[in-house]
């Protein structure tokens, strides 16, 4: 492990009321200090376009900066928090959101018959999503 991570999640996503017309580009992106290997601190980032055939007015577009915290367990459940807080920095964000996500890994290693896992690499689920109109 090392003590800092960079991610980029370039996402194309749909609403599935239109076929690929409606495509959105909805990039997200990580920078993540790994304090030890149970725990970190990240800095957080979502935005929302809006379609790729005509993106949105900036007024309508979502801009969000979220602090985020992450705890790892393996001797709960392998239990793993992440808690958070975001700030919009566009009209159409929200301008406050807080988040508290809980999981547990369903992996099981050889070394480890309990479950196991450390959570603070696996960063696959958006606190939450919103559908940009054209």
């Amino acid at each position: 492990m090392h003590p800092w991570d960079l991610i980029y999640n370039p996402i194309v996503d749909t609403d599935f009321t239109g076929s690929f017309g409606n495509l959105q580009y909805n990039p997200a992106g990580r920078i993540t200090y790994n304090l030890n290997d149970r725990r970190a601190v990240a800095v957080e980032a979502y935005d929302g376009f809006g379609p790729l055939r005509r993106c949105v007015p900036y007024d309508q577009q979502f801009h969000e900066i979220w602090a985020v915290m992450d705890r790892s367990s393996s001797t709960f459940l392998g239990l793993a928090v992440e808690a958070g807080i975001e700030f919009g920095l566009t009209p159409g964000s929200d301008k406050i959101t807080f988040k508290l996500m809980l999981s547990v890994t369903s992996t099981r290693t050889p070394r480890d018959p309990k479950f196991a896992g450390s959570g603070l690499g696996q960063w696959l689920f958006l606190p939450h999503r919103r559908q940009l109109d054209p």
